[in-house]
């Protein structure tokens, strides 16, 4: 043999294996965003992240190959954003702080391209290397939690407890943990995505049990109630589906479980300033600093919400995005500030986009039927997603990018899964157009095989 030829036998087997392929710049530019997501104490100009410059470069390069190769670019929550600018635009116009308006306009166009990069990119990666960049996030955000610990027990740079421009805030002599983001809220936001992305990971169970604890007490060290609340509501619903989903005469025990659980929350309602009141809780123990914070919390949020409210009734087409920082603090509540701040067609945009993503969740979950590993998976990405809106009636989440990088891998992961089930699934033998096909095929090649035989 010459130059190392291989026999025609080797050649064939080397052709048939599977050729392993290296990270492409797709790959390497999405383990960039993936690893930088969470450095938003490293902030620029009309606060940039590091993963801006990163997705600035996608889109330049994912604009040239579509139009290099005519490749379709996918376009996902487009009614919605459609109906948030257009009354943001409304709503701006009737405002009264223009400059401010604009910037959140902006804001709000550039994290929909974000979120339309980052699903074109992650569509152009296989399940397999899917798998491996969410496995990436789970390693980052195990990083991230430790952060946030060394801040709570004052371990390590300043910076991992230091609030910028905000007095620090302690509970039971422990101050919250920020880690590498600029308030606690932000970084347990963070945490509580990247929980549920460790979930439905591909990890053995044993490590993913272990990621998920880890995580969780990188969020209780930021101190954030209703991020570790909305979290531990999201994960009983995604067990509650999952079975659902496996064996459909679950549904008639977790209906009988769900009732008698909102009969108790209901009779226990009137009770609550009993429950939580200072006397109750009177200690210094972190459980009662917790509580007291919960109560506190929610009496400064009602007060930030009667005067959002009375704003919205002065201008009921909304006073402009962003305005009522103009006025008072942020409204701390997503849905009310898209109602207050875009009226009532960016309230309605705001649930349509929350909508969305869960949709497709659903039908790639009822689809993938035959692949439980991916329709965990899909389940856990939405449950994450599911977890951030709950959290967003008390915080004010949809400017964040870890939400929108999930949304990301949630239509990028069910597009693969609804078209990967469309190619592989089998056309039933009962449709007539089908059997008549097969039929005359069948017919065709016997008389074939027989003309070929007399000859």
């Amino acid at each position: 043999m010459l130059n190392g030829a291989l026999p025609d036998k080797n050649r064939a087997v080397a052709e048939a294996l599977p050729q392993r392929r290296g990270w492409t710049f797709w790959g390497i530019a999405t383990v960039l965003v993936i690893v930088v997501l969470p450095y938003e104490r490293f902030a620029g100009p009309a606060s940039l992240r590091l993963m801006d410059g990163i997705v600035v470069l996608l889109l330049v390069y994912l604009v040239f190959n579509c139009w290099r190769t005519r490749e379709r670019i996918v376009l996902p929550l487009l009614l919605p954003m459609g109906l948030i600018i257009i009354s943001s635009l409304v709503s701006t116009i009737l405002g009264f702080a223009y400059s401010t308006n604009l910037t959140a306009v902006t804001q709000e166009l550039y994290l929909w391209v974000l979120l339309v990069v980052m699903t074109n990119v992650l569509l152009k990666h296989s399940a397999e290397d899917q798998d491996r960049l969410l496995k990436i996030w789970v390693v980052v955000a195990c990083l991230i939690a430790l952060t946030t610990l060394m801040g709570m027990l004052h371990v390590g740079p300043a910076m991992f407890h230091e609030i910028p421009q905000r007095d620090r805030f302690q509970f039971a002599g422990f101050d919250r943990g920020v880690g590498t983001y600029v308030n606690p809220n932000a970084a347990a936001a963070y945490l509580s995505t990247s929980f549920f992305i460790a979930m439905g990971s591909t990890l053995p169970w044993g490590w993913r049990l272990v990621a998920c604890g880890w995580i969780f007490l990188g969020m209780y060290a930021t101190g954030s109630n209703g991020a570790m609340g909305t979290s531990l509501v999201a994960l009983g619903l995604l067990c509650m589906v999952s079975s659902i989903q496996r064996q459909r005469h679950r549904i008639w025990a977790w209906a009988a479980a769900l009732t008698g659980g909102t009969a108790v929350f209901a009779m226990l309602l009137d009770k609550a300033p009993a429950l939580f009141s200072t006397a109750a809780f009177g200690g210094t123990s972190l459980l009662s600093t917790s509580v007291r914070r919960v109560s506190r919390a929610m009496m400064l949020r009602l007060d930030l919400w009667q005067v959002g409210w009375q704003a919205f009734q002065k201008r009921p087409w909304g006073i402009g995005p962003n305005s009522a920082s103009e006025i008072q603090a942020s409204l701390h509540s997503d849905y009310l500030a898209f109602l207050v701040e875009r009226g009532p067609f960016g309230f309605l945009g705001w649930l349509l986009l929350l909508l969305e993503p869960l949709v497709y969740v659903a039908r790639a979950a009822k689809r993938s039927r035959s692949d439980l590993a991916h329709q965990w998976q899909i389940l856990a990405l939405g449950a994450g997603f599911l977890a951030s809106a709950m959290n967003s009636t008390v915080h004010e989440l949809s400017h964040t990018r870890p939400l929108w990088l999930l949304m990301a891998f949630i239509f990028a992961q069910s597009i693969s899964l609804l078209q990967h089930v469309t190619k592989t699934e089998p056309v039933p033998d009962h449709m007539p157009a089908f059997s008549g096909i097969r039929q005359a095929n069948e017919e065709q090649v016997n008389y074939d095989h027989q003309s070929c035989a007399s000859v």
